[in-house]
């Protein structure tokens, strides 16, 4: 149950605060007191909407620094890095 309520919250926090997970991203890899700042923000988000302190510290607990493989995912994201043909003929579609 806790798990469940950890997974839950930890997953809530992280979509509380998207754009501190996009200051977050673009940040640097050693910048850790930027990190450490993103951080606070996804935890003041996470109980302003309503998860309990302690899940948001126990699953905040598990991401001390940030992930290289997320932010390069971020850096290269194909809606970034198309051109706006590419973009258009590739993603947009009649209904969009």
């Amino acid at each position: 149950m806790l798990r469940r309520e950890l997974l839950l919250g930890g997953g809530a926090a992280l979509v509380a605060s998207p754009v501190c997970a996009h200051k977050a991203a673009h940040a640097g890899h050693g910048a850790t007191g930027e990190y450490a700042t993103f951080l606070a923000g996804v935890r003041r988000d996470a109980i302003a909407q309503g998860v309990s302190p302690s899940v948001v510290s126990q699953a905040l607990a598990l991401t001390s620094t940030p992930n290289p493989k997320v932010l390069q995912a971020d850096r290269h994201q194909p809606e970034f890095t198309l051109t706006w043909a590419q973009y258009k003929d590739r993603v947009l579609t009649e209904k969009k």
